[in-house]
């Protein structure tokens, strides 16, 4: 859930005035239908799938109203949702080699400023 997400989605239907679709945002606040969100959690990256989407009565679309069509669902990258690092962490932690800082190598003053500045947001 809240995955970031791009991908394509072609109709394989002919003349209901859906035309391929490139979407990207973060899954489950994308206006998808169900049969897609479930698909996009089992395709690997760089396939495609093809699936029956059914539209409800109330769909935006007249043509589209309480039919079945069949989409062609390719996924090109996703990104796993995770939560921003927190300040000590980027401050005591490298940022992406993950190393740790000998804070040993810092003065006393340095390592002060680190802490106040990762403790006053």
């Amino acid at each position: 859930m809240g995955d970031l997400v791009s991908l394509r989605i072609s109709n394989l239907e002919l003349n209901v005035g859906l035309e391929t679709q490139y979407v990207r945002g973060r899954l489950s606040s994308l206006n998808l239908s169900p049969e897609l969100e479930e698909a996009i959690y089992d395709l690997p990256i760089g396939e495609s799938k093809l699936v029956k989407v059914h539209f409800p009565v109330h769909a935006k679309h007249p043509q589209l109203r309480n039919n079945d069509f069949v989409m062609r669902l390719t996924l090109f990258d996703a990104k796993p949702f995770g939560l921003a690092p927190t300040i000590d962490e980027e401050v005591l932690l490298g940022g992406k080699s993950k190393k740790v800082i000998d804070c040993t190598a810092y003065s006393p003053t340095q390592v002060g400023e680190m802490v106040d500045g990762a403790t006053s947001c």
